[in-house]
């Protein structure tokens, strides 16, 4: 499935748990390169100055244990840019990836606000899909037996489908599809607590006949919000694949994000899929094809 792997490395834990996640994505014989982002000539928060100042030839050696863990057979890069970011998004187009893995990040409250969130950055601008392997992934790499996907029929989550179900395909790996109905809140007046206005059982025996099956995969309908029910939906599973909106800034601050939500609590590894992908679809669905034929 993924032939073409970015992987962010800057020292840290984090860099190691994409590694790990990265060899379990990546299909036999992928091209692998793990890629720092330097800050040089830049100020910024992400230099490490060992990284900044050695030589090319030395790089190997300082991101030894990240190239033991994704095969010892990745390119190891390093990049220029203003922002992590904006460097693996760089890099991930010069090569023409399908998938940026990075680490969780460790900042929370005041931290992240002040010094940003790499994972965020990256997670909301790049055109491939993003991988966030979760904290300690690298010591505990569980392999992925059971993925799960968020889908709702929507273009973005039929995107989401097509890449959880080439992988499972790939590995063999059992398939999971959920689909969140949302309340829809009434607020009966200033201060006042607001209550869904429809009856949950109602609204998703309405969800199953609707959507029994989406591409011939079995769905399994819920009643909730969107983040809590597919955080609950990790407890089962050993990866969780959900698509992009891709919503601007404005946009993710008034009505939040799903995948941004995930991102932050998942305890999983979390594939976060593009907002459009017709060739990886059309492989889907001809796979499915060839299933039924």
């Amino acid at each position: 499935m993924y032939t073409n792997l970015i992987i962010g490395v800057d020292g840290r834990r984090g860099g190691a748990d994409a590694a790990a996640l990265a060899a379990q994505l990546a299909s036999p014989g992928a091209f692998m390169a793990l890629v720092y982002v330097s800050s040089l000539p830049y100020a910024s928060r992400a230099s490490k100055r060992e990284l900044d100042l050695a030589d090319e030839s030395a790089l190997p050696e300082l991101f030894a244990h990240e190239l033991d863990l994704c095969g010892g057979e990745a390119r190891v890069l390093r990049v220029n840019a203003r922002t992590v970011g904006e460097g693996l998004e760089r890099a991930a187009a010069t090569r023409g990836a399908d998938v940026i893995v990075v680490g969780a990040t460790h900042r929370r409250g005041w931290w992240r606000v002040l010094l940003g969130d790499d994972v965020k950055s990256v997670l909301h601008h790049t055109p491939c899909a993003v991988a966030i392997a979760p904290a300690q992934h690298a010591e505990h790499p569980t392999p992925l037996a059971r993925i799960g996907v968020a889908c709702d029929a929507s273009p973005e989550s039929l995107v989401a489908l097509a890449h959880g179900g080439l992988l499972a395909a790939e590995r063999r790996s059992d398939l999971l599809v959920r689909h969140v109905v949302t309340p829809h809140y009434y607020a009966p007046g200033y201060g006042m607590t607001p209550v869904p206005v429809e009856v949950p059982t109602e609204e998703v025996d309405a969800a199953r006949r609707l959507l029994h099956q989406i591409d011939g995969v079995p769905v399994d309908h819920v009643y909730g919000l969107t983040g809590e029910r597919l955080l609950e939906l990790c407890a089962r599973v050993d990866l969780l694949v959900c698509g992009s909106r891709h919503h601007g800034l404005l946009r993710r601050l008034a009505d939040g994000s799903t995948s941004g939500y995930l991102a932050g609590h998942a305890e999983v590894p979390l594939l976060i899929t593009p907002a459009v992908d017709d060739p990886t679809v059309e492989r889907w669905r001809a796979h499915q094809g060839s299933a039924v034929g």
